[in-house]
């Protein structure tokens, strides 16, 4: 248990902030000053690690940043393509057998 005057990350974060960067592409800067940009799928709301999709032609690329070692994240744009969200998605879920 946390000692008094300490509150967890979770209790101060902005949940609300944190939605409305998925499917968005960002900049993520770690502490060593190495820079990660991808489009995020998902911000965990309490480790704040980021999961960031990059596709290179064919290929997909998932990177995860652990959210200690994120030092800054700048959105790099206001909205996705379209058809983006759906493509990002996929890449997690498993295609069903329709036989």
């Amino acid at each position: 248990m946390e000692g008094k005057g300490h509150t967890h990350k979770i209790f101060s974060g902005d949940p609300v902030h944190q939605h409305s960067l998925i499917h968005r592409r960002v900049r993520v800067t770690t502490s060593d000053l190495k820079e990660h940009t991808g489009w995020v799928y998902t911000i965990d709301p309490v480790s704040e690690s980021v999961i960031l999709v990059n596709f290179i032609g064919e290929e997909k690329e998932v990177t995860i940043v652990l959210g200690y070692n994120i030092k800054s994240l700048t959105p790099l744009d206001d909205t996705p393509p379209p058809g983006l969200a759906d493509a990002v998605d996929s890449i997690f879920k498993k295609e069903q057998d329709n036989s």
